[in-house]
Parts: structure tokens; C-alpha cells; sequence
């Protein structure tokens, strides 16, 4: 769930996404483009708001950001796009929400900048953050410093750094897009399954916060 600068409540549903107005009690369907395959659970999955209100939302099996545009409603999409694995193309069969062919990308919690002009994408099957354009839809991808990290979730910080967890790798990850260039940080725990990444903006430097889904603990990355 995101909220945009009226007030109003997003949230993915069976299909695409949804607006709510508080005031009103109205709900707002808004269809993807491309359909998930009918009992597909978690297809449609992440949501954000970039700083002109516009809606992403990420469908994994289908390896597609959508759009609502914020001043006409109108839903565009993204492919992601196929990749060739050991030189030949991967015959396409239907992905599940965690079980794909390795030339998928499967988007998960992707995260808007809303300082900036990019959406950023965790690719959880291929290993890789994604970033688009908000103004081209120009797609960009950087491979994870270590393979098989999974990356699930994205935060993005108000210096513009972008910082990624993931299921496999025990660290969180701090991209810088200025440079191009990853840090890596270890976290004292092994095998902790890591879901969610959220900033606190309102100190410097910012202060990272996620959660380690296998032990009940929340974590807090500070800098001196």
C-alpha cells in the first residue's frame, strides 16, 4: 500500500491495482494490460508512487511493470524482457510467484524515487536491479554483487542511494546510481530471509530498517 499526495490509499489487487478516497468510500479499478494466468497467486505484487503521483506496480510471472498515469488514468506497461541462458532461448512455460525459467526476471517490491526520475526494480529471478526511466521507460539493469542473492525489496533514500535485501544473501545493499557502484553490508545473523527494507529519511545519513524474516527481529543499519 502507498499513498499518493491527495490522500489517497493504493493497493494491488486480482487484475491490477486500486485507488481508494477516503472522503467518498469510492474504490478505482485499474486493469494491467497483460492478464495473469488464471490461480497465478502473487502475480501483481509491488506498488509505487513516483514524485508526479503516478502508480507502478510490478506482476511477477509476467515479467511487467505497470503504470497508471496520474493525470489521465490511463495504464501503460513495461516489459522486461527475455534474456538468453548458455546461448539458446528458454522455452517459455507459466511461471509461479517464486518458481521460474532462468531467463525471467520476476519484479517484486520495486520503489519509486520520488525525488528523482527513476523506478527501481528488484529482479528476483535474475539476480539483478532493474532501473526505469519515468520519462523514456528506458530500462536499465545491474547485476547483484553476489549470485543467487534473490533480491525482494528496494528502499530508496533522500540522497538517492537505492538499498536492496533479499532472501539468500545476508546483507543489505547500497547502489549508488551516480557512480554505478554496489557496497555490501553484512549483517551478524545467517540465513535470515530478508523481505522488506524501509529508510528513515529524518536522520543523517539516513538509517536503514529491515526485517529478518526467519527470527523475529527487526534490524537497524545506522551510520556514525
Amino acid at each position: 500500500l502507498e499513498i499518493d499526495s491527495e490522500g489517497n490509499p493504493w493497493v494491488c489487487a486480482a487484475g491490477g491495482v486500486m485507488k481508494l478516497k477516503p472522503g467518498t468510500g469510492e474504490y478505482t479499478f485499474y486493469s494491467s494490460i497483460t492478464a495473469a494466468s488464471p490461480g497465478v497467486s502473487g502475480s501483481y505484487y509491488g506498488l509505487s508512487i513516483d514524485g508526479r503521483d503516478n502508480v507502478w506496480f510490478t506482476m511477477i510471472t509476467k515479467d511487467r511493470v505497470g503504470v497508471v498515469d496520474a493525470k489521465t488514468g490511463e495504464v501503460s506497461e513495461i516489459f522486461l524482457g527475455k534474456e538468453s541462458f548458455g546461448g539458446t532461448r528458454i522455452p517459455t512455460f507459466e511461471a509461479s510467484s517464486s518458481v521460474a525459467p532462468p531467463n525471467q526476471k520476476g519484479p517484486r517490491k520495486l520503489r519509486a524515487d520520488r525525488r528523482g526520475n527513476s523506478v527501481w526494480v528488484p529482479e528476483f529471478i535474475a539476480g539483478k536491479l532493474a532501473k526505469i526511466d519515468i520519462d523514456t521507460h528506458e530500462v536499465t539493469e545491474y547485476p547483484l554483487p553476489f549470485r543467487y542473492t534473490k533480491p525482494y525489496a528496494v528502499g530508496v533514500d533522500k540522497s538517492h542511494m537505492v538499498w536492496v535485501v533479499g532472501l539468500n544473501s545476508d546483507h543489505i545493499y547500497k547502489f549508488n546510481p551516480f557512480n554505478e557502484r554496489w557496497t555490501a553490508y553484512r549483517i551478524p545473523a545467517l540465513g535470515m530471509d530478508m523481505r522488506h527494507v524501509e529508510v528513515d529519511n529524518s536522520t543523517t545519513p539516513p538509517t536503514i530498517w529491515t526485517a529478518y524474516f526467519k527470527s523475529n527481529k527487526l534490524v537497524r543499519l545506522q551510520f556514525r
